[in-house]
């Protein structure tokens, strides 16, 4: 399972593209919860949620990504993996508050998954911030998106163990 959040949910989705340019195994699936995918900040709710928002700005974030790119372009695919080809890559679960300013590019990377023929299970969780998963039990819709999780995941070591039960 390649699994993270915010950049980390980024980087998750980079080591899978990294893995199958190599001919390397994929892990079962990957758990993105509100992934930094496009270092450009392209998407329109950068600007369109920003009052809502209060950890993250355009602002912030296209700084952070000129200092990671260092001298390489931050639209590269390796480094902003929502311009990818996403082509072969195991299933995804994607998480996003819905006031959050990386919305769009959620929503965008589900679709293209999806285009791209990966089985992608989005859910955007309306009134909430970026990365709500953090408040554990503290709020129902940290629970619930908690309790999708382990539901995604149990179910694909299930189909896996089922597959080499079958071999």
């Amino acid at each position: 399972m390649s699994a993270g959040d915010s950049a980390g949910g980024g980087l998750a989705l980079s080591l899978l593209l990294a893995l199958r340019e190599a001919g390397a195994a994929l892990p079962l699936g990957a758990v993105l919860l509100a992934p930094w995918t496009d270092l450009t900040c392209s998407g329109g709710s950068y600007s369109r949620l920003r009052k809502f928002d209060p950890i993250i700005s355009r602002e912030a974030l296209r700084a952070a990504g000129l200092e990671y790119a260092g001298e390489r372009d931050p639209a590269d695919p390796m480094l902003s993996p929502l311009f990818a080809d996403l082509s072969g890559l195991p299933p995804m679960l994607i998480h996003v508050g819905g006031d959050e300013v990386m919305l769009d590019d959620s929503r965008v990377l589900a679709q293209r998954g999806r285009e791209a023929g990966v089985a992608v299970s989005f859910k955007i969780f309306e009134g909430m911030w970026h990365v709500f998963h953090a408040a554990g039990t503290g709020i129902p819709e940290a629970r619930q998106a908690i309790d999708e999780i382990g539901s995604f995941v149990k179910a694909l070591f299930a189909q896996a163990a089922s597959e080499r039960a079958g071999e």
